[in-house]
């Protein structure tokens, strides 16, 4: 692995130059560590190279001058004199040159030193980065590294641990010949990349020269085979001090890590005995690793080839790079390749495959542009490229131009009466929600997708809907992710539901026959499903001639797999919104809430301060102590607002709160005395449960809560009532199971993973937050509660006995946590992120990048005669000219060849999709009235000709009784057309807003078609 750490006292140099032995015989008997090494391009410009000399280092870092000559290199010293950029051999790699021969020693010594070198080469090529430009905002790619390598074998516990410290100046030199400090940003987002092609190419050096053979790779890591596991955790003495003050910090994050082990790095003394290797030896010996066990781990390894074909359409499949995101950049490509690679491979090589991967027909760049050269020949580091593959474009594609296919198609339409009906039967219900019903049973489009705040009564409405649609005949059904989710969406709607997964089970199983003619099918929880399961299920539902009806909330918990795609349906359509909150009626609750959905992350934690709901603690102790006894006032006070629960992000820290939660019960005589031991955990009458999977056979779902009421030992039956009021009578066979992950199919509920929580509505919420915590998180857990919600975090700096520390600076830390936005976009929105103004700066080339992914798909096209192939490769290259085809003027200059294609691929596709064949070459007055006549540049006709069409088929679609002179889409029609119109006026604005700032003012038509 690699670890980077800053170093701002010049006399850090000291640490690494004490350690180093004074002389040969001292480093074999292991009283000091090998000498310093000059490496890095930078170094070896300025002429440094063989052993570090006393003092070099410090001068280099102090003085920012030559460390031989004294020549001033650095004009100025910031706060960051250097970087530590420590590369760590797997543990089984030390364990194996701790009690290995000096031979063995020797090679894995030689190894570790030929990847650190690999893996320096790759930083120096991709990461090392000086900034030029007014406010430094060109950062292009410096001269390399100055910097010392000083090579360590053993930990601060005195365990063996091979790791070197590359000690590298905070300055190199640029294009222009001056040395000015490092863009250490790129270092940190190389780093993750560097440290899996170190582990790579180690692998590989260890398995040629010891035969060694490794285990699967997981996250870039492998461990050698034959080392056993007691071994390893008695040589990881270092690592435990670590984990332990991580876990006092209630930390995880790699920069936590590194604050843990600055923490501990003077906690205790070590000594090293005069005879580093003898010890190391016995203690080895004494766990299994002796001389002969450890000669038989060596000369093992057989080749074993990579199926390298195999591994790219496994990268480029629904598995692969876009199996959680829709796009991925260069660097999690050469990460994905590590790990095809238990036996390592040079990182020259995997950077190579990487490149012909990348450069193939399986993948498509989306944004960024081509790299530029500085005058030294080397890369500009302008926007980092990212890429996706064909498949993935070709779903987002397919879903969007489906849901444009299907507007106003008459699907799952509702009579006027039957929704008047069904709104009368609910006197309580809103404006808005009402809006919604209404939309819903008249759009008639094959996609509605619906937003709606936590809280907003989003179910409540679909039962109104649900009901219009049952009057008037209309089969409805729905879907959602978890069981638990199905059945809250079957209980409060009547309409029959089923898991996402069961509804493909059984399309696999009996094909279209699962969903019936005109089905309206509903999606619970749609921010939350994946890109290829919204496109799957829009293609079964279009095949029924069915609705697809997507509610969610587009600033709650985002999609596990590849998404976006929900949160742009929501955008594209522009429909109703639900935003009156009435779970919480507090004003400052809401006010918090919206503050961190708005992402005002400041204001919403001095509000939560304010109001006493923001609780900071110095330790994670603390913290977990305040949360659970927060959490047992809350849950002596439940009554019908529902119960109280504590929400943890990670399963760890859930069962920690669990556990404490549940003693603090039994300290407090609140759970009965009758009890069962199943799972190896004990289960008392009164306890809150959770069901870990389904169960068909005894009505289980995942997810579902409930309080344990009584334990019938004679039938082996636990009696649970739900926290829906249904009563579930639950074998001890399914309580004594474990899930796959060895998580108990009947766990404690005091509480829950974020995950779980969405969708649901409690009394109180409590949230142990923390440095990973983000934006749409919070906001889901803390948004469950009805009257109480808080929010906790450890924050050593902190002294929460003083809230006049506590203010807007000290809170930055935790600000920055719970202002990251983690939603997920579609790789085809990356290709309109660019803006005139970052294309007139160079910094990215949307038009150029599109081109260069034509040529690919035209390549492509050419050498396959595979029908589905083609077909997909030519839908993306459809939507490809679709965004190149932007109506700005910088598109046409930019490219005009590829604007008039679009223009002309554009107005092809809308002819088709309205169904109508007649060119507009001579265009009626009823058109030109509206938009005037088309400008002469291909990029406007384009927009023109998309209005035009939009015009067209709307009148013939919708409006057939205008006359010739009513202009453009003729006045506001009658309720049973006025949806359609209004979609249609409001993209007719959007197209002559574009047009508008194209043609002159004296050539605009009148305005007297559309709203504006």
């Amino acid at each position: 692995m690699l670890s980077i750490g800053k170093l701002t006292d010049a006399g850090s140099a000291g640490y690494y130059e004490h350690a180093v032995a004074s002389g040969r015989e001292d480093y074999y008997s292991g009283r000091g560590e090998a000498a310093g090494e000059w490496v890095g391009d930078g170094a070896t410009a300025l002429g440094l190279a063989g052993e570090v000399s006393a003092g070099a280092l410090e001068r280099l870092l102090a003085d920012g001058a030559h460390p031989v000559s004294g020549e001033p290199l650095r004009a100025t010293a910031g706060s960051v004199v250097g970087f530590d950029l420590t590369f760590s051999a797997p543990k089984s790699v030390s364990v194996l040159y701790a009690a290995g021969t000096s031979e063995t020693r020797q090679a894995i010594v030689a190894g570790h030193e030929a990847a650190v070198g690999q893996a320096l080469g790759y930083l120096e090529r991709e990461a090392v980065q000086v900034r030029r430009g007014r406010n430094g905002v060109v950062k292009e790619h410096a001269g390399g590294l100055i910097a010392a390598a000083y090579r360590h074998r053993t930990s601060r516990a005195g365990d063996p641990q091979l790791h070197t410290h590359v000690v590298a100046a905070n300055f190199a030199r640029g294009s222009d010949g001056r040395h000015t400090a490092l863009h250490g940003a790129a270092l940190y987002t190389h780093a993750k990349t560097a440290g899996y092609l170190y582990q790579a190419a180690l692998r590989d050096e260890l398995s040629r020269e010891l035969g060694v053979e490794w285990t699967s790779v997981a996250k870039g890591f492998a461990e050698i085979k034959g080392i056993p596991d007691g071994v390893l955790v008695e040589f990881s003495q270092r690592r435990a001090e670590i984990l332990e003050r991580m876990a006092a910090l209630g930390a995880t994050s790699a920069s936590a890590a590194r604050v843990a082990a600055l923490d501990t790095r003077r906690a205790k003394e070590y000594g090293v005995g005069e005879d580093i290797y003898a010890g190391w030896e016995a203690r080895a010996a004494e766990h299994g690793l002796d001389r002969i066990a450890t000669g038989e781990v060596l000369d093992r390894h057989a080749e074993r080839p990579v199926d390298i074909e195999h591994a790219a359409a496994f990268m480029a499949g629904e598995t692969g790079l876009t199996a959680q995101a829709s796009t991925f950049s260069r660097r999690e490509v050469l990460q994905a390749w590590c790990e095809h690679y238990p036996q390592g491979a040079p990182i020259i090589e995997i950077e190579q495959l990487c490149d012909r991967w990348l450069a193939s027909d399986l993948v498509l760049q989306v944004d960024g542009a081509p790299a530029g050269t500085t005058p030294l020949g080397r890369r500009v580091a302008a926007a980092e490229p990212r890429y996706t593959t064909v498949g993935m474009l070709a779903a987002e594609d397919e879903l969007l131009e489906r849901a444009d296919a299907g507007r106003a198609s008459g699907r799952g339409v509702a009579g006027d009466e039957a929704v008047a009906t069904a709104l009368d039967r609910r006197p309580t219900i809103r404006t808005e929600q009402a809006a919604m019903v209404r939309q819903l049973c008249s759009s008639g489009d094959l996609i509605d997708a619906v937003s709606g705040r936590a809280g907003t009564g989003k179910t409540f409405a679909l039962d109104a809907a649900a009901d219009a649609w049952r009057q008037c005949g209309v089969p409805v059904a729905g879907v959602a992710l978890s069981g638990k989710a199905a059945d809250i969406l079957r209980d409060e709607t009547a309409i029959h539901t089923s898991t996402i997964a069961q509804l493909f089970s059984a399309h696999d199983r009996y094909g279209d026959r699962v969903l019936q003619k005109g089905q309206v099918l509903i999606v619970d929880e749609a921010g939350m499903v994946g890109t290829r399961d919204l496109t799957r299920l829009a293609d079964m539902v279009d095949r029924a001639r069915g609705k697809l009806v997507l509610i969610g909330d587009t600033e709650q918990l985002a999609e596990i797999d590849a998404g976006g795609a929900f949160r742009a349906l929501v955008n594209r359509q522009g429909g109703v919104e639900l935003t009156e909150v009435t779970r919480q009626q507090d004003p400052q609750a809401l006010a918090q809430l919206e503050a961190i959905r708005a992402g005002r992350a400041h204001d919403a934690l001095m509000a939560m301060r304010d109001a006493g709901n923001l609780v900071l603690s110095p330790t994670a102790e603390h913290t977990r102590a305040t949360i659970v006894a927060d959490w047992h006032a809350s849950h002596q006070r439940v009554a019908a607002d529902g119960p109280a629960f504590m929400v943890a992000k990670r399963n760890a820290d859930v069962r920690d709160l669990n556990h404490r939660a549940r003693d603090t019960l039994i300290d407090h005589r609140q759970l009965g005395d009758d009890a069962v031991i199943l799972a190896g955990r004990e289960l008392r009458v009164g306890e809150r449960v959770i069901a870990g999977t389904n169960d068909r056979r005894i009505g289980v779902r995942n997810g579902t809560t409930g309080t344990l009421g009584r334990i019938d030992h004679d039938t082996e039956t636990l009696h649970v009532r739900t926290d829906r009021n249904a009563h579930l009578e639950i074998p001890f066979d399914y309580a004594a199971g474990r899930t796959r992950e060895g998580r108990p199919h009947l766990d404690y509920a005091y509480a829950v993973t974020v995950h779980r929580a969405q969708g649901d509505t409690w009394g109180a919420a409590h949230y142990l937050g923390g440095e990973d915590t983000y934006r749409q998180e919070a906001y889901t857990a803390l948004s469950r509660a009805r009257h109480t919600h808080r929010f906790y975090a450890t924050t050593p700096e902190i002294d929460p006995s003083n809230p006049e520390v506590q203010d807007l600076a000290q809170l930055d830390p935790l600000a920055r946590a719970l202002g990251r936005d983690n939603a997920k976009t579609l790789a085809l929105d990356a290709l309109d992120q660019s803006t005139p103004q970052q294309l007139r700066a160079g910094e990215l080339d949307r038009h150029a990048v599109t081109a260069a992914s034509l040529e690919k798909l035209d390549r492509s096209l050419a050498s396959t005669a595979d029908p589905d192939r083609r077909a997909q490769l030519h839908r993306v290259r459809t939507a490809l000219i679709a965004r190149a085809g932007d109506p700005a003027e910088w598109a046409v200059a930019h490219q005009p060849e590829l604007a008039q294609e679009a223009g002309q691929r554009l107005q092809r596709a809308h002819r088709q999709r309205l169904a109508t064949h007649r060119s507009i070459v001579d265009p009626p007055a009823y058109i030109t009235a509206a938009i005037g006549r088309p400008p002469p540049d291909p990029a406007g006709r384009a927009t023109w000709n998309r209005a035009a069409l939009l015009i067209e088929g709307h009148r013939r679609d919708h409006a057939p009784e205008l006359t010739a002179d009513t202009a453009g889409l003729g006045p506001r029609p009658s309720a049973a057309t006025y949806r359609p119109w209004q979609q249609a006026t409001m993209e007719l604005n959007r197209l002559t807003q574009n047009l508008d700032r194209r043609v002159p003012v004296r050539d605009r038509a009148p305005d007297i078609s559309i709203d504006r």
